[in-house]
Order: C-alpha cells, then sequence, then structure tokens
C-alpha cells in the first residue's frame, strides 16, 4: 500500500475532519484531491482563456465561432 508522509499537523486536520464527518481518513483524503482537481482544472482553464483574450486575432475568431455556435442555437425554436 503506497504511503504519504503527511506532517504531524496536517495528520491532526486529517484525524479531526474524518471524526467531525464520519469519513474514513482516506474519504476524507479522496474528497480532499477531487476538490484540488477540480481548482486545478478551472484555474488552468482561465489561464487558458486569459491567453487566448490577449491574442487579439485569436480572440475574435473565438468570437466568431461563438456566433456561429449561437446561431445554430437559434436554428431550433422555441421547442428547442
Amino acid at each position: 500500500m503506497p504511503v504519504a508522509r503527511l506532517s504531524t499537523q496536517d495528520h491532526q486536520r486529517l484525524q479531526r475532519l474524518a471524526e467531525q464527518t464520519g469519513k474514513t481518513q482516506g474519504d476524507v483524503l479522496s474528497c480532499a484531491l477531487t476538490i484540488f482537481e477540480r481548482e486545478y482544472f478551472l484555474e488552468a482553464l482561465d489561464a487558458g482563456f486569459a491567453r487566448l483574450q490577449a491574442d487579439p486575432k485569436a480572440w475574435a475568431e473565438e468570437l466568431e465561432e461563438r456566433a456561429a455556435w449561437d446561431a445554430t442555437n437559434s436554428d431550433k425554436g422555441a421547442d428547442g
């Protein structure tokens, strides 16, 4: 079984959260990793959009593509 080293303080936090939530320490760690992974993904996505917006030509192309998709979405009519 893999072992991860935690500081004493982090181990105490993990124990406290497990006790407070009624979850296992492994479940608490899994949840924390899932949240961290989502945050990392969203930060990377945000950085990607910032780079895209910083390039006027690429951003104009993005806006054109969005407009084209919006036009196709409106083709569905009110019943969509």
